[in-house]
């Protein structure tokens, strides 16, 4: 894909998957290439239940919102869709500024995150894949 294409591409999804996050109340902590690390329960938490809850709920928008912008990237000369794999995982993580004396990031670090990234990884393409530990949570309230 020509650098100008691969531009447009990106900066679309990111924006579009960084206000859908937004929206839910989630915190962006990066974006890995492609990938978007999202977290929820800092600065602010609603308890663990409606924490879970409106990630699902987030990651379920962004799977349609990228469907959606298919018809836009095509119109811009950019066929190939773009496929999505999420990881969902619910637990105690350490958040704040890690880094060295040259750079620091505000991160969410743990085994949890850990997690969420593997189940990202085995995710099948437009799947989303969550730890027994969230759908306890919120298997009785997923709509």
């Amino acid at each position: 894909m020509e650098p100008e294409r691969l531009s447009f591409f990106m900066n679309t999804y990111l924006s579009e998957m960084s206000n859908i996050a937004l929206q839910y109340g989630g915190t962006i902590d990066k974006f890995i290439g492609d990938a978007i690390l999202v977290f929820f329960g800092d600065p602010e938490t609603e308890g663990d239940r409606n924490d879970a809850l409106r990630c699902a709920r987030m990651a379920v928008r962004m799977r349609e919102r990228v469907k959606e912008l298919e018809s836009v990237w095509h119109e811009n000369g950019i066929s190939k869709p773009l496929k999505v794999r999420m990881g969902i995982n619910t637990g105690f993580c350490t958040v704040g500024n890690f880094g060295s004396d040259h750079r620091l990031e505000y991160t969410v670090l743990g085994g949890p995150v850990n997690l969420a990234s593997r189940l990202q990884t085995a995710a099948e393409a437009d799947t989303i894949l969550m730890s027994e530990a969230t759908h306890v949570l919120i298997e009785d309230l997923a709509d």
